[in-house]
């Protein structure tokens, strides 16, 4: 939810992915059909949702895939204007990689 009330999102299994629009909670388009675990937004355009294999970007509009990688269960850890930083729960590290908002996979070096 945004600090207003008028804006929020829910994910969860097969793709499944809610927006609260100040009244009502209403099912929007998915780009996935795996299930998601969490979501974190820095506005109403700017919202990232993850779950097994995937980082999704809503940006006001559409919400689209920004990292794929089957049977990996991802949790964004951090949002920047430009990063979604992410890890694997119960991992032995908490950033375990990031993905840029432009949709271009970055791994950090090691």
């Amino acid at each position: 939810m945004d600090e207003s009330g008028d804006f929020g999102v829910i994910v969860g299994t097969s793709g499944t992915i809610l927006h609260f629009d100040g009244m009502n909670w209403n099912p929007v388009a998915s780009p996935t059909m795996v299930d998601l675990y969490d979501v974190h937004g820095l506005a109403a355009d700017d919202v990232v949702a993850s779950g097994d294999g995937v980082i999704l970007h809503w940006d006001g509009m559409d919400w689209g895939i920004i990292q794929n990688q089957p049977s990996t269960p991802y949790t964004p850890i951090l949002l920047t204007a430009t990063r979604v930083w992410y890890g694997i729960p119960n991992s032995q590290f908490p950033v375990i990689g990031r993905c840029d908002r432009d949709m271009s996979p970055s791994d950090i070096p090691k």
